[in-house]
């Protein structure tokens, strides 16, 4: 006798959200969101995880450190710009968790 797997409370909430558009994109727009405060937390004039890298380096001057982000600034552009255009990228993990 096989055993039906129990569903889980977060893919109970993930068919209820999937019911309501509105909702599904307002996920999407989290998303994007929380792309956008990792972006002011690592670029100037905020910048606080620079400062705190540069705070425990203290021997690498705060230009190198801030010029070694423009990659991580880079990637998280084009993932904003990718979520903008392809919204499902933003649903693939929930969509996974049948």
């Amino acid at each position: 006798m096989v055993k039906k797997r129990k569903k889980s409370r977060l893919y109970d909430i993930w068919r209820q959200l999937k019911k309501n558009k509105l909702a599904v994109v307002a996920l999407v727009v989290l998303v994007i969101i929380v792309l956008v405060a990792e972006t002011g937390v690592i670029t100037p004039p905020v910048g606080i995880n620079v400062y705190v890298v540069a705070g425990i380096a203290r021997d690498v001057p705060i230009q190198t450190i801030f010029s070694g982000t423009l990659r991580l600034m880079l990637a998280i552009v084009c993932l904003a710009i990718l979520l903008v255009l392809f919204p499902q990228i933003a649903l693939f993990l929930p969509n996974f968790a049948k």
